[in-house]
């Protein structure tokens, strides 16, 4: 949905533009349940939706975004009786936290590199139960649960791994993405010494995810 204007503005003026953004995929919980979503149904909600931040302007999105966080913050925030900077670096930690978490769609979790950058692609491993979860399961444990969700709606995937390994029930991948079966790469990144590509064991040889995930929940 896109929208064109011409302006004149005299020299030293000053012309602000604010960009809306809605960003959609068939993985989305609007699209649930249906076996087949065409391009122009994702594209009209996105449409839709992108009309009423329109509608609503900036400043009051601004403001319930605002006063979201004032909230959060009101039921999360940690004060210290130390150094400035511990107290700065623990709320940066709990601001990372909460607005890398997918809190709408229990089939998504916590990236390894959250929102900061694309290293290993977006996918989820066994920190996110054993360091990350204890956060929420103290303050939200509403999104807890929707967290280990994600690990039940791909327990497919963990039952997969186990038979292709040998084993009996359910192997929870080191890698996991959006089916829940293991997607640790086989090969990575050329050994300088040797000029061959590395071999990359994990997806493999790492078995104790499982038991974190059981640990967890």
């Amino acid at each position: 949905f896109f929208l064109s204007s011409r302006n004149k503005i005299k020299q030293n003026e000053e012309l602000s533009f604010v960009k809306m953004v809605t960003i959609y995929s068939t993985r989305d919980p609007d699209f649930r349940g249906k076996e087949k979503v065409s391009d122009k149904e994702i594209e009209r909600a996105a449409v839709d939706n992108l009309k009423k931040l329109i509608k609503l302007g900036y400043d009051k999105l601004f403001g319930t975004h605002k006063k979201r966080w004032n909230q959060l913050w009101e039921q999360i925030d940690i004060v210290l009786d130390g150094p400035d900077f511990d107290q700065l670096a623990i709320r940066f930690s709990q601001f990372h936290i909460y607005q890398m978490t997918p809190v709408h769609n229990e089939r998504l979790s916590i990236a390894a590199k959250g929102l900061s950058g694309e290293g290993y692609k977006g996918h989820v491993f066994w920190d996110m139960e054993i360091f990350i979860l204890p956060f929420f399961i103290y303050t939200f444990p509403k999104i807890a649960k929707r967290l280990l969700l994600y690990r039940y709606h791909f327990l497919d995937g963990a039952r997969e791994k186990a038979k292709e390994n040998g084993f009996e029930g359910a192997m929870y991948p080191w890698e996991c993405a959006d089916t829940g079966c293991e997607v640790t790469p086989k090969w990575g990144g050329v050994d300088f010494k040797t000029g061959k590509p590395q071999r990359i064991w994990t997806g493999e040889l790492e078995q104790h995810i499982t038991c974190d995930i059981v640990y967890s929940i």
